[in-house]
């Protein structure tokens, strides 16, 4: 985002019900440009290698959805780095529980020796991806990298070094139960540590109703599931050094990909949960793309919400 000021979060219209249960459906609204539209749609399933869901969602009515070959509405589809923005939502609840404080050292055991300078490092600075930390996230088996050490090298069968036996029930109880949210598989290390960086298998439709817990500022159904403030501190901008050209964050989601002011969960292969609270727009891409067609793909991401902005 280029302004410190958040636009509002729309609220559930009158009479929509929350789909919880199942999605209510709803035409597309008359300012879109039907035929653009189903261009950019083709499109998607043609340019990008697999697309196995396009799944759009406005007013909190499902106004489209698509599939890939094997793909359909109740299929799982892999989430790369969403899991991140479900991370954010765990650690949400636990701040609302009075667990954890985000602005306090993080709670790593392996961090407290003394002078160990990681000891400083808070739980908001991982969040925000901004600790500090020496960590190469390459997907190159060639090439080294942290991440595929982590997850597939020495560190496979404990990624944090943490435990979390409970861990699955909590997030079904707090979370995907409330929503609705029936497909979800979230992976753990033989550790039992949720991989909360990179696997939570789920369904396009199953995403789009988290994206809608987000746009709804964490309230579903008149019940508050996100402390109050928790969807704006997610969607607030991390510093970036002078120079930097990774994408504008925020705290566990990324900002800006379909105009000023959206938020988006992504993930590594092109996976986007796209949020744009002016257009009260939630458009989910499920596939797996490389990277080089990656940039294009995020324009035409960009392209699905401007469709919808007149």
């Amino acid at each position: 985002m280029t302004s410190a000021i958040l636009p509002p979060l729309p609220v559930q219209p009158p009479g929509v019900d929350w789909p919880t249960l199942s999605w209510s459906r709803g035409p597309l609204p008359p300012s879109v440009d039907a035929e653009r539209l189903a261009r950019l749609i083709d499109r998607g399933f043609t340019d990008f290698e697999e697309t196995h869901a396009v799944v759009v969602v406005q007013g909190g009515r499902l106004v489209l959805d698509r599939y890939g070959p094997a793909h359909g509405p109740g299929a799982t589809c892999l989430s790369w780095s969403m899991a991140k923005s479900i991370t954010h939502a765990l650690v949400g609840i636990a701040v609302g529980d009075g667990l954890l404080d985000i602005m306090a050292p993080a709670p790593v055991p392996e961090w407290r020796s003394p002078g160990d300078p990681r000891g400083a490092i808070t739980t908001d600075q991982l969040l925000r991806m901004s600790s500090g930390l020496r960590f190469s996230e390459v997907y190159e088996p060639d090439k080294p990298s942290d991440t595929i050490e982590m997850m597939w090298g020495s560190g496979k069968a404990d990624v944090a070094g943490l435990r979390g036996e409970a861990f699955a029930a909590f997030m079904r109880e707090r979370l995907f139960k409330p929503l609705g949210m029936r497909t979800p598989v979230p992976k753990f290390d033989p550790a039992g540590t949720f991989i909360g960086s990179s696997f939570c298998f789920a369904s396009g439709q199953d995403f789009a109703r988290f994206g809608l817990l987000y746009l709804r500022d964490g309230v579903w159904n008149g019940r508050r599931l996100l402390p109050e403030g928790w969807v704006d501190y997610a969607r607030t901008q991390t510093f970036q050094q002078a120079g930097v050209t990774d994408d504008p964050y925020g705290a566990h989601w990324w900002l800006g990909l379909g105009g000023e002011g959206s938020f988006s969960a992504n993930g590594h292969e092109g996976q986007f949960t796209l949020l744009a609270p002016d257009l009260d727009l939630i458009i989910v891409r499920h596939g797996r793309t490389g990277a080089a067609l990656k940039d294009a793909l995020k324009v035409w991401m960009g392209e699905m919400a401007a469709a919808f902005r007149t």
